[in-house]
């Protein structure tokens, strides 16, 4: 996983600080949703990671 794919995926650009107020809230949902989807360890681990940059991670006990 790429940080910039992922930011240019969920949030539709790859800087971060040009993101509208309402872009970011949707994004993180998107990613959100993913990451009670996704099955993969890494996969599910980086998105949590990114989610954490963004003060929006679950804890660890509920998302591991």
């Amino acid at each position: 996983m790429d940080f910039d794919d992922q930011l240019r995926r969920y949030f539709g650009t790859s800087v971060l600080a040009s993101i509208p107020p309402q872009a970011l809230a949707a994004g993180i949902e998107r990613m959100t949703v993913d990451l009670g989807l996704e099955t993969d360890r890494g996969r599910r681990f980086a998105l949590w990671s990114i989610l954490h940059m963004l003060a929006a991670a679950p804890d660890l006990d509920v998302a591991f």
